[in-house]
Protein backbone atom coordinates (compact mmCIF):
# COMPACT_ATOMS: atom_id res chain seq x y z
CA UNK A 1 0.00 0.00 0.00
CA UNK A 2 2.81 2.41 1.00
CA UNK A 3 4.35 1.73 -2.51
CA UNK A 4 1.31 2.65 -4.33
CA UNK A 5 1.29 5.99 -1.88
CA UNK A 6 4.31 7.05 -2.84
CA UNK A 7 4.02 5.93 -6.37
CA UNK A 8 0.54 8.38 -6.46
CA UNK A 9 2.55 11.07 -4.85
CA UNK A 10 5.35 11.35 -7.80
CA UNK A 11 3.09 11.15 -10.18
CA UNK A 12 1.36 14.32 -8.94
CA UNK A 13 4.54 15.61 -8.28
CA UNK A 14 5.71 14.92 -11.71
CA UNK A 15 2.14 16.49 -13.60
CA UNK A 16 1.98 19.63 -11.07
CA UNK A 17 5.70 20.30 -12.37
CA UNK A 18 4.65 20.19 -16.43
CA UNK A 19 2.03 22.70 -15.21
CA UNK A 20 4.71 25.21 -14.17
CA UNK A 21 5.37 28.38 -16.46
CA UNK A 22 8.07 27.21 -18.85
CA UNK A 23 7.53 30.38 -20.32
CA UNK A 24 10.25 31.88 -18.35
CA UNK A 25 12.94 29.21 -18.57
CA UNK A 26 13.94 30.22 -21.80
CA UNK A 27 15.40 33.61 -21.13
CA UNK A 28 18.83 34.41 -22.76
CA UNK A 29 20.32 37.10 -24.33
CA UNK A 30 19.68 35.56 -28.01
CA UNK A 31 16.08 35.18 -27.33
CA UNK A 32 15.69 38.56 -26.11
CA UNK A 33 17.67 39.94 -28.78
CA UNK A 34 15.31 41.64 -31.45
CA UNK A 35 13.35 44.82 -31.90
CA UNK A 36 10.00 44.58 -29.83
CA UNK A 37 7.17 46.59 -30.25
CA UNK A 38 4.95 48.07 -27.68
CA UNK A 39 1.38 45.88 -28.01
CA UNK A 40 -0.81 46.52 -25.21
CA UNK A 41 -0.81 46.95 -21.43
CA UNK A 42 -2.96 44.61 -18.93
CA UNK A 43 -3.84 44.39 -14.79
CA UNK A 44 -5.25 41.35 -14.69
CA UNK A 45 -7.95 40.95 -16.67
CA UNK A 46 -8.24 44.46 -18.05
CA UNK A 47 -5.86 45.16 -21.23
CA UNK A 48 -5.55 48.45 -22.84
CA UNK A 49 -3.95 49.80 -25.90
CA UNK A 50 -0.93 52.24 -26.48
CA UNK A 51 -1.93 55.33 -26.65
CA UNK A 52 -2.10 57.53 -29.89
CA UNK A 53 1.46 58.83 -28.30
CA UNK A 54 3.28 55.40 -27.92
CA UNK A 55 1.58 54.02 -31.07
CA UNK A 56 5.01 53.66 -32.74
CA UNK A 57 7.19 52.65 -29.39
CA UNK A 58 9.18 50.00 -29.63
CA UNK A 59 12.65 48.51 -27.70
CA UNK A 60 15.26 47.13 -30.13
CA UNK A 61 17.51 45.19 -27.53
CA UNK A 62 20.77 44.08 -29.70
CA UNK A 63 23.06 40.99 -28.92
CA UNK A 64 26.05 43.80 -28.25
CA UNK A 65 24.14 44.71 -24.90
CA UNK A 66 22.82 47.75 -26.50
CA UNK A 67 19.42 48.85 -26.90
CA UNK A 68 17.67 51.66 -28.39
CA UNK A 69 14.19 52.61 -27.84
CA UNK A 70 11.19 55.04 -28.46
CA UNK A 71 8.99 55.98 -25.95
CA UNK A 72 6.15 58.06 -26.27
CA UNK A 73 8.08 59.74 -29.19
CA UNK A 74 11.69 60.39 -27.32
CA UNK A 75 14.49 57.93 -28.82
CA UNK A 76 16.79 56.96 -26.27
CA UNK A 77 19.56 54.77 -26.18
CA UNK A 78 22.35 53.16 -24.02
CA UNK A 79 23.24 49.73 -22.55
CA UNK A 80 21.38 46.61 -21.25
CA UNK A 81 22.36 43.46 -18.84
CA UNK A 82 20.43 40.39 -18.21
CA UNK A 83 20.80 38.63 -14.85
CA UNK A 84 18.50 36.23 -13.93
CA UNK A 85 14.96 37.15 -15.10
CA UNK A 86 15.68 40.75 -15.02
CA UNK A 87 16.56 43.06 -17.74
CA UNK A 88 18.16 46.06 -16.63
CA UNK A 89 18.58 49.55 -19.31
CA UNK A 90 21.00 52.27 -18.53
CA UNK A 91 20.87 55.14 -20.89
CA UNK A 92 23.76 56.65 -21.53
CA UNK A 93 24.79 59.53 -19.91
CA UNK A 94 22.29 58.94 -16.81
CA UNK A 95 23.49 57.22 -13.25
CA UNK A 96 20.14 55.58 -13.11
CA UNK A 97 18.98 52.64 -14.52
CA UNK A 98 15.38 50.77 -15.05
CA UNK A 99 15.50 47.25 -14.60
CA UNK A 100 12.28 45.01 -15.62
CA UNK A 101 11.33 41.46 -15.17
CA UNK A 102 10.26 39.17 -17.91
CA UNK A 103 7.35 37.44 -16.72
CA UNK A 104 6.96 35.58 -20.08
CA UNK A 105 8.81 35.19 -23.05
CA UNK A 106 8.20 33.56 -26.49
CA UNK A 107 9.41 33.88 -30.11
CA UNK A 108 6.87 36.68 -30.63
CA UNK A 109 5.92 37.78 -27.63
CA UNK A 110 7.65 39.83 -24.52
CA UNK A 111 5.71 40.61 -21.55
CA UNK A 112 7.72 42.52 -19.06
CA UNK A 113 6.63 44.62 -15.49
CA UNK A 114 8.58 47.15 -13.55
CA UNK A 115 10.87 46.76 -10.52
CA UNK A 116 10.66 49.75 -9.10
CA UNK A 117 11.10 49.85 -5.34
CA UNK A 118 9.81 53.34 -5.19
CA UNK A 119 6.42 51.91 -6.97
CA UNK A 120 5.09 49.08 -5.02
CA UNK A 121 2.22 48.90 -7.59
CA UNK A 122 4.22 48.89 -10.89
CA UNK A 123 4.68 45.28 -10.45
CA UNK A 124 1.01 44.90 -11.34
CA UNK A 125 1.22 46.23 -14.87
CA UNK A 126 2.30 44.20 -17.37
CA UNK A 127 4.44 45.72 -20.30
CA UNK A 128 3.33 43.24 -23.91
CA UNK A 129 5.56 43.39 -26.56
CA UNK A 130 5.25 41.76 -29.90
CA UNK A 131 8.46 41.16 -32.30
Amino acid sequence: MNKKLYLSLFVICIILMSFSNSNTNNITIQNLSKKWKLSRYSVGWFTEKPSQKEKNDYIHLSSNMNFTSISEGVFEKGTWALKGNRTILSKNNEKESLTFIVEELTNNELVLTIDDPNDPDAKYLNIHFKN
